[in-house]
């Protein structure tokens, strides 16, 4: 599952703060900043940033 967000280094640092379990730090790509994460069950999702406005989503 993806969760999209405007900050993703925000959003990381607040999660990170609460607890949630991150896979490393934020990465910046060419079109987008992501980041791993899991819940309590070992389930893996990741936080993207998009940075480029023709890849936003609807």
């Amino acid at each position: 599952m993806v969760f999209y967000t405007d900050d993703c280094r925000a959003t990381y640092e607040e999660l990170k703060n609460k607890g949630v379990e991150f896979e490393g730090d934020p990465v910046e790509g060419e079109d987008d900043v992501t980041v791993f994460f899991k819940d309590l069950y070992g389930n893996r999702f990741v936080l993207v940033q998009l940075q480029n406005e023709r890849y936003a989503p609807l």
